[in-house]
């Protein structure tokens, strides 16, 4: 897993953006690292949250879907937990969630509900199930935006 701390100058001062890439998978977009999860497929991934981590902003899995579908059913399932204590301490999911796809077209699916107590120094895993969405999707990582303490 590739961790890049991005400074993104439209953000205010106090947001940081970290970007947790998939590139130990071996699956290629193009000339991107990707990890493909099929119509009815299950892609698992893991982040780290920052010892600064005040509170959250955003947290997305960045995608791109092969097909059209305006109501994509993917379920979340989270497990994480603090340094010093089980990483699976806290788990969380969301079954009631669908996001609207455009084929070929980078999505953010905002993963946040499935993380709900969210805190500095956790070590978090999200699994995502896609239900039947019509085909493939590459997923390039996950984005973490954050308040700095």
């Amino acid at each position: 897993m590739t961790i890049a701390r991005i400074d993104v100058d439209v953000l205010p001062s106090t947001v940081q953006e970290l970007f947790f890439s998939q590139d130990a998978l071996a699956d290629f977009s193009t000339t991107q690292r990707t990890k493909t999860v099929g119509a009815s497929g299950i892609g698992r991934f893991m982040f780290a949250v920052p010892s600064d981590f005040a509170s959250l902003v955003s947290l997305d899995a960045l995608m791109q879907p092969a097909v059209t579908n305006a109501a994509a059913d993917i379920d979340l399932l989270s497990q994480y937990g603090a340094i010093g204590a089980s990483a699976i301490s806290l788990s969380t999911s969301n079954n009631a969630i669908v996001y609207s796809l455009v084929a070929n077209q980078l999505k953010a699916l905002n993963i946040a509900s499935a993380f709900p107590s969210l805190a500095a120094n956790q070590a978090c895993g999200i699994k995502l199930t896609h239900n039947a969405i019509g085909g493939s999707s590459e997923y390039y990582g996950i984005r973490l935006r954050y308040n700095t303490l």
